[in-house]
C-alpha cells in the first residue's frame, strides 16, 4: 500500500485543509482600528496564493490594486470576481467568530453556493482587469511588487531558550502581517542552528552573509558567540541584533551590533548595595571562564571598592569543569575566613555547581551567597 513520504517519516498524515481554489472570492476580516462602527466588518478580495513568510493567504483587491496577507479569511470557492463590473459594491459580509455581531441585522454566513449578489459569469470572469491578461499575470506582477527582506536567525535550537525564541519570532512575524496587511515589504526568516558552539555560530553567520545575503541577523544567543560574530557583521556592514548576549564587553563595539538585553553590569550596583547594607568587608568571586563570566568581573570589583569591600579571592570555574574539580575548589574556599560568595555562572553550569555546594555543606548557617546566575 502506497504511503505519503511525510507520513512514512513522521507517522502523521499531511493535511491539505488549507488549500483553496486559485482565483476564488475571499472575504477577510477588517480589524476594529481600521474601520468605523458603521463600516463593513469584512472586505472582498481575489485569492491569488499563499504567503511564504507567514501562515496567511495572499489576497488581491482589483478595485484598489492592493495586496494583503491575512489568516482570518472566509472563502467562496464557487464565486468569481466579475471583472467588468468592479464599481458595484458587494455587501455580502461573512460572520467572524472572534467578534460579536449585531443580531438586529442578521448576516448570512458563507455557504457552498455563491451569494445572491455575486453573479458567476464564465465569459466575463476569464477577462482580467484593465492592464492584465489573466490571473497568472496578475500573480506574477504582485510577486514583483513585493520587496523581500532577508533576516538570518542564529539560535541554539537544542536549548529551551532557542526553541522558545524561534517560536516567538515566527508568531510575532505572522501577527505583524495580519495587522499590517497592506505592507509590500515581506520579512523572510532563515534559521540556522549554532548547536551552542562558537564555531557553528560563526559558520552559520558566514552562510547567511554569503549564500542568503541576509540584510540583518538576529542572534546568536551566547556572549562568546556574539563576540566572534560581531566582527563578521561589521566587515559585511550587516546589523547583528542579539537579545540574550549580556556581557558588558560587547557594548559598544561597532555600530552594526545591537545589544537589546540589559548587560550584566546593570546588576553590580544592586549586589554592591547588599554587601554594603550587611557591612561585609570581604567577598569571594566565583565565575565561569567564559566571555559571560569574565565580562562582569571588572565592574563587580569597582562596585565593591566603592562600598569599601575587598575581593579576597577569585575562583574561576571552567565551563567544562568536572564534578571533582568543582568539589575540590569548593573545599579550598571553605577553608578561607571569608564567608560571602558572589557567584556568576551560566544556568547549565549552575545546575551542577550548586549540587556540589550542598554536598560540601556550604549552605549552612554562617555562609552567605549572592547568585546572579543567567
Amino acid at each position: 500500500m502506497e504511503k505519503h513520504l511525510k507520513k512514512a517519516w513522521s507517522r502523521y498524515k499531511p493535511t491539505i485543509t488549507h488549500l483553496r481554489v486559485f482565483g476564488s472570492i475571499a472575504y477577510t476580516h477588517v480589524p476594529d482600528q481600521k474601520r468605523t462602527k458603521l463600516d463593513d466588518k469584512s472586505a472582498r478580495y481575489v485569492f491569488i496564493g499563499y504567503d511564504q513568510s507567514s501562515k496567511g493567504y495572499k489576497l488581491y483587491n482589483p478595485s484598489s490594486r492592493k495586496i494583503v496577507i491575512s489568516r482570518d479569511v472566509e472563502f467562496d470557492e464557487e464565486g468569481v470576481w466579475k471583472w467588468n463590473d468592479q464599481n458595484k459594491n458587494d455587501r455580502y459580509s461573512p460572520f467572524f467568530d472572534d467578534e460579536k455581531e449585531d443580531m438586529s441585522q442578521p448576516i448570512t454566513p458563507p455557504s457552498t453556493s455563491p451569494p445572491q449578489n455575486i453573479q458567476v459569469d464564465e465569459a466575463s470572469s476569464s477577462e482580467g482587469p484593465r492592464g492584465f491578461r489573466g490571473l497568472r499575470e496578475l500573480y506574477d506582477v504582485t510577486e514583483k511588487n513585493t520587496t523581500t527582506f532577508q533576516v538570518g536567525v542564529v539560535l541554539d535550537l537544542e536549548s529551551l531558550v532557542g526553541r522558545i525564541s524561534l517560536t516567538s519570532l515566527s508568531l510575532a512575524l505572522s501577527d505583524f502581517y495580519s495587522l499590517h496587511t497592506n505592507y509590500s515589504t515581506r520579512t523572510v526568516l532563515h534559521t540556522r542552528d549554532s548547536k551552542g558552539l562558537v564555531t557553528d555560530a560563526a559558520a552559520s553567520t558566514l552562510n547567511l552573509l554569503n549564500e542568503v545575503e541576509a540584510d540583518a541577523i538576529i542572534g546568536p544567543q551566547e556572549s562568546a558567540q556574539a563576540n566572534f560574530v560581531i566582527g563578521l557583521g561589521d566587515t559585511a556592514k550587516v546589523p547583528i541584533i542579539s537579545f540574550s548576549a549580556t556581557s558588558p564587553s560587547l557594548h559598544p563595539r561597532t555600530p552594526y551590533f545591537v545589544q537589546t538585553a540589559p548587560t550584566d553590569a546593570a546588576q553590580v550596583d544592586a549586589i554592591a548595595a547588599i554587601v554594603k547594607y550587611f557591612r561585609w568587608g570581604q567577598v569571594v568571586l566565583v565565575y565561569e571562564d567564559s566571555e559571560y563570566g569574565n565580562g562582569i568581573v571588572p565592574f563587580l570589583s569597582n562596585a565593591f571598592q566603592d562600598v569599601n569591600a575587598r575581593v579576597s579571592y577569585r575562583s574561576i570555574i571552567p565551563v567544562s569543569a568536572t564534578d571533582d574539580f568543582i568539589l575540590q575548589e569548593l573545599y579550598k574556599m571553605k577553608t578561607m575566613q571569608t564567608r560571602v560568595f558572589v557567584v556568576h555562572i551560566s544556568s547549565s553550569l549552575a545546575s551542577r555547581f550548586f549540587l556540589k555546594v550542598k554536598e560540601a555543606e556550604m549552605m549552612s548557617e554562617g555562609m552567605h551567597g549572592l547568585y546572579p546566575v543567567s
